[in-house]
């Protein structure tokens, strides 16, 4: 596992300081937003690095204000994840104890993830151009390599 972390946080150190852009709302309370050049696809532009969140509760505040939460209205979580548009990530933080994360961007604007399976589901994933990092379910990391085709 600590292993696994330190791979986590060695690609984390990479991607810090880059602006998040194609931020956007999926299935139900889905985000998804690209760090990096854009990488060619068939269906939708994504950039080297891809952050998926995903069966997990959240919360975007702003300098102390809370702007939308997973649960909100569509509308609301809408409007309110485009304030994440081409911000630099200055931060993830994974807490331990059921590796709940924090992404901090810079103006003030705070990412909050809460896991909500203990055995199921995964919280997050960060796609890069040689592996996926798979946070959760619980205080989970794999680390599943991508074939180069």
């Amino acid at each position: 596992m600590e292993e696994k972390l330190a791979q986590l946080n060695k690609i984390i150190e990479t991607i810090l300081r880059q602006k998040a852009w194609a931020v956007s709302l999926g299935v139900g309370s889905f985000l998804t937003f690209e760090f990096g050049n854009q990488v060619p696809s068939e269906k939708k532009a994504h950039g080297e690095f891809h952050v998926w969140i995903q069966n997990c509760s959240w919360r975007i505040q702003q300098l102390g204000k809370v702007l939308a939460c997973s649960e909100d209205e569509r509308s609301r979580i809408i409007d309110s994840i485009k304030c994440l548009e081409n911000l630099s990530l200055l931060k993830i933080e994974l807490i331990h104890d059921g590796f709940d994360t924090v992404f901090t961007f810079d103006n003030g604007v705070i990412l909050y993830i809460f896991t909500i399976y203990s055995e199921e589901y995964e919280n997050w994933m960060l796609y890069t151009p040689h592996a996926v990092y798979i946070i959760g379910p619980g205080n989970n990391i794999d680390i599943e390599v991508r074939s180069s085709s």
